[in-house]
């Protein structure tokens, strides 16, 4: 049987409800897409023989096609390279890609591009089964459906915790259900290890009405593991490029976490352990926080957004690139020069 490879890979930036890609039709958005994978491929349109696109909102500006839309609207595929455009909900762009390999292994196709394209801003979330309700052009259940499953509305939340409960994962009440609790369990190590890192910058930037670090150290310690941080909070002021620059290079400073201020810190305070991140004795195993700021640490990135607005294309020169030295040398963040309006030349694997 043959073997499928992955052998190039490119997406565009993601992007917010109404932001800048907003103003860009998906399907010229994906079109940008298959032209940047075939020139860094530097394939020929005749070698391509069918393009797989994922989309789950196939109505409005997505509908009639958009793969095939894609393909006309792009500058190296054109009419000659087919395509197909499916809808496994929030799996559609990986299914193309299992569609894609399947294809190649069963040795009916050679190259094939999987693909994925979701604009909701353009097409919102649902307005594909809302604006016929609404307008009055009948609902996807059909009546053998609702025969079938009585008052009952598809979605993939209930989904998830009817999976978890049938294979006796949690059998708790539905109210109190945590995708995260039941299939990615907080543990001792990961507070530590993880979860400690975001108490810190919470403490650092978050709104005291939005977060109360005094509450939540039980939680980072590892003490209290039912304590779970809230997911996002307002910032008390407007956060900026040293804040960033100062959180990444951060050792928990002046709190609980503080490794240069316990029995295990290194030389003369140092927030540097002589001892790893986790170790074992007599059999037991032992962990230490891991600070923002490691010794490993060589490199850190910091892009701002110059005049930045909600639409339109990024302008050269509107992105600069801000480096901080290596952590080990203890020198001050330096400016590297750079700019973003254009996807760059490809450089080899290993250099930057």
């Amino acid at each position: 049987m043959p073997e499928a490879y992955i052998v190039e890979a490119v997406r565009t930036a993601g992007g917010r409800r109404g932001g800048r890609l907003a103003g860009v039709h998906p399907v010229d958005l994906a079109a940008r897409s298959l032209d940047a994978i075939m020139e860094r491929s530097g394939l020929e349109a005749k070698a391509v023989d069918d393009v797989v696109m994922g989309c789950v909102s196939q109505g409005g500006e997505q509908a009639m096609q958009v793969g095939r839309h894609a393909v006309l609207a792009s500058k190296h595929l054109g009419e000659g390279v087919p395509a197909v455009t499916i809808d496994r909900q929030c799996g559609s762009s990986q299914q193309a890609i299992q569609f894609a390999a399947q294809a190649v292994m069963s040795g009916t196709q050679d190259v094939v591009i999987a693909a994925g394209v979701e604009s909701m801003s353009r097409v919102p979330m649902g307005s594909t089964a809302m604006f016929h309700m609404k307008e009055g052009l009948g609902n996807y259940k059909s009546p053998g459906l609702e025969e079938k499953y009585p008052g009952i509305q598809w979605s993939q939340f209930m989904g998830a915790e009817m999976i978890a409960q049938k294979h006796g994962f949690y059998d708790g009440e539905k109210a109190d259900f945590s995708f995260s609790g039941v299939y990615d369990p907080v543990t001792f190590e990961g507070c530590r290890f993880c979860e400690a890192r975001v108490w810190y910058v919470f403490e650092q930037l978050g709104h005291p009405d939005d977060f109360d670090a005094a509450y939540y150290l039980p939680y980072a310690q590892g003490f209290n593991l039912t304590r779970r941080m809230p997911l996002w909070v307002r910032p008390k002021k407007a956060v900026t490029r040293a804040d960033v620059h100062r959180l990444l290079s951060s050792k928990y400073e002046g709190t609980w976490l503080d490794p240069s201020k316990d029995v295990g810190a290194g030389a003369e305070h140092s927030p540097y352990r002589w001892n790893s991140g986790s170790w074992s004795v007599d059999g037991k195993w032992y962990v230490n926080e891991r600070v923002i700021g490691t010794p490993a640490t060589s490199w850190h990135f910091v892009a701002s957004v110059r005049g930045a607005d909600t639409s339109g294309e990024l302008a050269s020169g509107d992105v600069q690139i801000v480096a901080a030295t290596a952590e080990r040398a203890g020198l001050p963040p330096e400016p590297a020069g750079g700019r973003a309006g254009a996807v760059g030349e490809r450089r080899p694997y290993g250099r930057l």
